[in-house]
């Protein structure tokens, strides 16, 4: 049985109407109030508040950002952040979160004291990576002021394994 041309032209507009409507596309952000703080935050209406008693100030020893050697298909590299505590509080590291599954870091970090230094280990693995350059980022969320988050970065290439 064939359809007339109208009703799949009808049933395809139908569709994209139902789409658009149960993704939110045509719903205002002040009917959401999770959509309006994040929409505030990112706006800079409402800074970050930071705990100013239990937060320390933080120094990068070596660049947070690296352009790493060229490795093969089949190859890892490590890069290591190495930092200090340079304020008055004990600094804490609460996550380290890679952008992606390609990256691996160190997930456990004891407390830093006042003048201690410490490091951060990431693992990037090529194997099912494209033979390309790769920009890498992962997220340090730590009670340092005036931010609580750095983002370390680097670049690497990989390079198609020699046979």
């Amino acid at each position: 049985m064939k359809l007339p041309k109208y009703f799949c032209h009808f049933f395809m507009a139908n569709v994209i109407v139902l789409l658009t409507v149960s993704c939110g596309g045509n719903e205002p952000a002040s009917a959401n109030p999770e959509a309006k703080k994040a929409n505030t935050a990112e706006a800079g209406e409402s800074p970050v508040v930071v705990d100013s008693l239990n937060s320390t100030t933080i120094q990068w020893l070596d660049s947070t950002y690296r352009n790493l050697r060229d490795i093969g298909e089949e190859d890892s590299v490590v890069v290591v952040y190495r930092f200090k505590n340079t304020g008055d509080t004990t600094l804490v590291i609460k996550s380290v979160t890679p952008d992606c599954g390609c990256t691996v870091a160190d997930t456990l970090h004891k407390p830093v004291l006042p003048g201690a230094k410490s490091e951060i280990k990431v693992k990037f693995y090529a194997k099912n990576q494209a033979v390309a350059t790769h920009q890498k980022r992962v997220h340090v969320l730590a009670n340092t002021k005036p931010h609580p988050g750095t983002i370390l970065a680097f670049q690497v290439k990989v390079v198609k394994d020699k046979k």
